[in-house]
């Protein structure tokens, strides 16, 4: 207790220097604007009175142009949407560019010396004539025209005659006590301003329904128009029980209105106009007697849904003013809009909320952009730098506002997954609470995790969500059941009470709660915060004394975080022991409560714990193998419940020429999210041949490492009179796999595969008993590969290089070089592109081997030329070169598609060089023109080249297409006819779910 009391007053102390040296400045608008409906523009003029509360004086001030991030293909918000797969922008569609212009800055009624940033056209810099004093103020002035952008791109924009007015005014960038933050406007990535008043006056057509920031006027005639339009909508709205169509906009009213709003102690203004907004009134009355009105605008498309509007309103008002701390402000406003930046957007006193197709999810984002009005609107934290201060912390709130009001009626993915879906992944076991804590254990399970501390431009699109959102959320669920719900409420009020209208970065919050806890939080704030080290807790060798347990505990993990351990009887909770936790790779054996009662003794079974391996995190009692969990055996899959040893099952038809139909069952421990550890067994039984076939794999990730085991069996050739021999075959691989360059959105890649395969060869009949031995083969297949890939927004380019050698059982050896050098560029917006490739391979054998050349072609392997079983094919009968191909049955005909790359099958002896161009048509379907050549060697040494040109169609890239050539020396000689060189990719094992989910993560 005194080293809690000495660190609370040091922590004290630290806090008052911190305090003492905190400044932030003060910006206060007027705003006069004009909509332009015909031409969707602003028009209108702006005056700042900008207060230096700072120290030193200013010699500049930096200022935000956002509008302009909209203007061309080079700005940051359009790479960043182009990274995301969005190119509207970057393509510079004129329909969808926006801008600002005819800005004519004055400094103290003088014209003003600015520029725009060198690299950010949204970015301007005013040199102040005189420097600005501490204490003192200045006024700046313009004009400005806005060109407003499509609504499709982000959050400033318009969908038709419906507007979404946000970061639309030239605005003073931040300066505080780490210097100015002028930073480009970006959609993934928000926002940091000046706390300040405003006083916007909008003029535009008299029949818009209009949002904002600020309040009116008691005596404006807006009130009374807002007042009929609920009226009439409550005369309506039981009629609206289902989504419609909306009606077309309007005609704009030939009068003009100008509505005048205010409000002060707010960083931001947005306003929203609409011409079909339906609107529902209402008032919430706080704690402290305070009563806000809230408003809902809604079209009549989604009227179904915001009938309940003003109920998600009132009560995510209540509910963070009981929570966080009273909301200050006199309206909280939400809109119905078409907004592209996800499925809401947050503003002072005002929300717009995209399309909701559940009443849940309408609530869900109501309540989540609500909340915004106290992390990001109160709480002003830098959110560009410090996104889970206001993403995280708003998040964990919201997850609490859905837990205190529906209780147990919702479930894990309530509102995500349909009801029978989340049966059959038995979803409803777990709390509506653990969705936060499963998601952010997907990011880290998939080895991509990044920390809730990042800068919000570094995180992929999916950490932005599973990390920024949901970990943060999940990490502080964790911290108030460490802390007890009561000392982690006062925590989080005193936090807002002395952080109201300021701008806390992430040592301010720590202070705050160590200081009101009397807690050292440094693994919250520090470890589980700002880096990727894993929580990971193990219990084992429970022991019993009389009635009192005790059991070692083992720190697995990289953080000294707080565990809980609990006695279980029949599953519930009969008591729960906290501790403040072990130091990583240290064990101790910890004395229990005495109950006699407890059947299991756990870690965390509530899940309130970012643990990263729950697997041995349960002991039993008494019994035999009392750390073993009893089997759960499931069809499909499962959330992951660690209490069991959980193996799923699937039914599985499959074909192909040689083994005909097959009936299986595929059998793994895959869970959701996948585990480190996996295993999956595959066995099938081919009802014509009579014998098993089918895969098995396991595979370990850790990090940047992967080990995979894989095996596969099935007949390896057929009867036709080309073909030597019919066997079956069993394949098997290890493989370890390094990579590195691994940082999330690097545009660097590169990975390093060593492995060794072995095949076996099994033969049961000879076509030619004279001509072919029976007697058994194997084949050794070492393996060294390495690939290195580069993307930026337009090219994607890459190089492989493999060796492997082959050695057989009689000792003879092979040895394969391949170099791949291949190459995309994107260009058009339909994402469209041109792609090209290089290949060069080398195989040699010794001189006095007998051994077979590995196949080298034009179109790459075969059924019938994969000799070392490389891939999956449908068939593996027939002759893959020359004239037969024409005549040969579609299953034949699939092709691996590498090698050459020219889909002909031109066969070289030991070596082979070629280069092809592809071209994606600018059109709806998916389809390619290609053409290239070749260099290859004959038997005899002789150099010959072919060459090639076609039409192909990649309808799954990399999984599925087709390819006809048009032109290539045989077709010219007139051997054939293009159909008879039909052939097609078809890559079954990219279709494998686990592996899909693994690399889009």
């Amino acid at each position: 207790m005194l080293r809690i009391l000495f660190t609370s007053f040091i922590l004290c102390l630290l806090h008052g220097a911190s305090a003492q040296a905190y400044f932030q400045q003060e910006v206060d608008y007027v705003i006069n604007v004009t909509l332009n409906d015909d031409d969707h523009s602003l028009a209108g003029d702006i005056t700042i009175d900008y207060h230096n509360n700072a120290s030193e004086a200013l010699t500049e001030i930096w200022m935000h142009l956002w509008p302009n991030a909209y203007s061309n293909p080079k700005t940051a918000l359009a790479k960043q949407l182009f990274r995301n797969g969005d190119m509207l922008l970057f393509y510079q569609l004129e329909k969808v560019k926006g801008g600002i212009d005819s800005l004519s800055f004055t400094v103290g009624g003088t014209a003003a010396d600015w520029s725009f940033h060198p690299e950010h056209v949204d970015v301007a810099l005013i040199k102040l004539r005189q420097p600005l004093q501490p204490g003192a103020s200045v006024r700046i002035a313009t004009p400005f025209r806005v060109k407003i952008p499509s609504g499709r791109l982000s959050r400033l924009g318009h969908i038709g005659q419906s507007y979404q007015i946000t970061q639309w005014y030239p605005k003073p960038a931040v300066y505080d006590r780490n210097g100015w933050h002028a930073m480009p406007y970006l959609t993934q990535g928000e926002f940091y301003s000046e706390f300040g008043s405003f006083d916007v006056s909008i003029t535009l057509p008299q029949n818009y329904v209009i949002g904002a920031t600020g309040d009116l006027d008691p005596n404006d005639p807006e009130l009374a128009f807002l007042d009929s339009l609920d009226k009439a909508t409550r005369a309506e709205i039981g009629n609206y029980t289902k989504a419609r169509p909306n009606p077309d906009f309007p005609p704009s009213a030939a009068r003009m209105k100008t509505v005048r709003f205010k409000q002060s102690n707010v960083h931001d203004f947005a306003w929203f106009a609409d011409k079909r907004w339906m609107v529902l009134i209402d008032s919430v009355t706080l704690e402290n007697g305070h009563t806000v009105t809230t408003r809902s605008m809604f079209t009549p498309a989604n009227a179904h849904l915001w009938a309940r509007g003003p109920e998600y309103l009132n009560d995510g008002v209540a509910h963070y003013s009981r929570h966080v701390g009273n909301y200050p402000y006199n309206h909280c406003t939400a809109v119905d809009g078409t907004i592209s930046a996800g499925g809401g957007m947050e503003y002072p006193n005002i929300t717009v909320i995209g399309n909701s197709g559940t009443a849940l999810s309408l609530e869900t984002v109501i309540v989540h952009e609500v909340g915004h009005n106290w992390f990001y609107g109160i709480l002003g934290s830098n959110e560009r730098e410090n996104a889970w201060l206001d993403e995280g912390f708003n998040s964990y709130h919201e997850t609490r506002y859905f837990v205190e009001k529906y209780g147990d009626s919702l479930r894990f993915g309530s509102g995500i997954l349909p009801d029978n879906i989340s049966e059959l992944l038995g979803a409803s076991k777990y709390s509506y609470a653990t969705t936060d804590e499963i998601a952010a254990l997907l990011s880290d399970r998939l080895q991509k995790a990044q920390p809730m501390q990042c800068h919000s431009d570094d995180f992929s699109s999916i950490n932005y969500g599973t990390i920024v959102y949901k970990k943060t959320a999940a990490a502080l669920r964790y911290l108030e059941n460490y802390l007890g719900k009561e000392l982690f409420d006062k925590a989080m009020k005193n936090y807002y009470a002395q952080w109201s209208f300021k701008h806390p970065a992430p040592d301010d919050v720590r202070q705050s709660f160590e200081a009101s806890t009397g807690k050292d939080l440094g693994w919250f704030f520090g470890d589980l915060a700002q880096t990727t080290k894993r929580i990971d807790y193990k219990i084992s060798a429970p022991k019993m004394k009389g009635s009192s347990p005790s059991v070692k505990l083992r720190n697995k993990g990289e953080i000294t975080a707080p565990v809980v351990v609990s006695g279980l009887r029949n599953d519930s909770v009969v008591f729960s022991v906290w501790m403040d936790g072990l130091s990583p790779g240290k064990s101790q054996r910890i004395q229990l409560p005495s109950d006699a009662s407890a059947d299991k003794l756990v870690i965390d079974p509530d899940r309130t714990m970012l643990e990263y391996d729950r697997n041995d995190n349960t002991v039993r009692t008494s019994g035999i193998l009392k750390t073993v969990e009893p089997l759960q055996f499931k069809f499909f899959t499962r959330i992951e419940q660690p209490e069991y040893t959980q193996i799923f099952w699937t039914p599985l038809v499959a074909w192909n020429a040689q083994n005909h139909a097959m009936l299986g069952l595929h059998l793994h421990n895959t869970p959701f999210p996948m585990r480190s550890w996996e295993f999956a067994l595959t066995p099938m039984y081919s009802i014509a041949t009579g014998t098993v076939t089918g895969f098995a794999r396991s595979s370990w990730y850790k990090r940047s490492t992967e080990v995979h085991l894989k095996t596969r069996s099935f007949r390896y050739s057929d009867t036709d009179q080309g073909s030597f021999f019919t066997s079956d075959y069993l394949r098997s691989e290890f493989t370890v796999r390094q990579h590195f360059n691994r940082e999330v959105n690097s545009g660097l890649k590169s990975t390093l595969d060593i492995g060794v395969a072995h095949l076996a060869i099994f033969p049961i009949e000879a076509a030619n008993d004279a001509l072919v031995s029976l007697d058994n083969e194997q084949v050794f297949m070492p393996r060294l590969a390495y690939s290195i890939e580069r993307k930026t927004p337009l090219f994607q380019h890459g190089i492989d290089l493999t060796l492997r050698n082959f050695i057989n059982s009689n000792e003879e050896s092979m040895g394969l070089g391949e170099l791949t050098y291949n190459g995309s560029y994107r260009y058009n917006e339909d994402k469209k592109s041109v792609r090209w490739r290089m290949y060069g391979a080398y195989t040699a054998t010794s001189p006095e081997s007998n051994f077979a050349l590995y196949p080298l072609s034009g179109f790459g392997l075969t059924g019938s030329t994969d000799i070392f079983a490389d891939a999956l094919f449908l068939s593996r009968g027939g002759n893959a070169w020359g004239n037969p191909l024409a005549q040969r049955p579609l299953e034949e005909r699939q092709i691996s598609g590498d090698q050459g790359g020219l889909y002909i099958p031109t066969r070289a002896n030991e070596w082979l060089i070629s280069a092809s161009l592809e071209y994606e048509l600018p059109i709806a379907i998916p389809l390619s023109v290609y053409g290239g050549a070749m260099l290859f060697d004959t038997p005899g040494s002789l150099t010959d080249y072919d060459y090639a040109a076609g039409i192909s169609s990649h309808i799954i890239r990399n999984v599925l297409s087709w390819h006809v050539p048009l032109v290539t020396r045989s077709l010219l000689k007139g051997e054939y006819k293009p159909l008879m060189l039909f052939t097609f990719t078809f890559n079954m094992e990219r279709l494998d779910p686990k592996k899909l989910i693994r690399t889009i993560g």
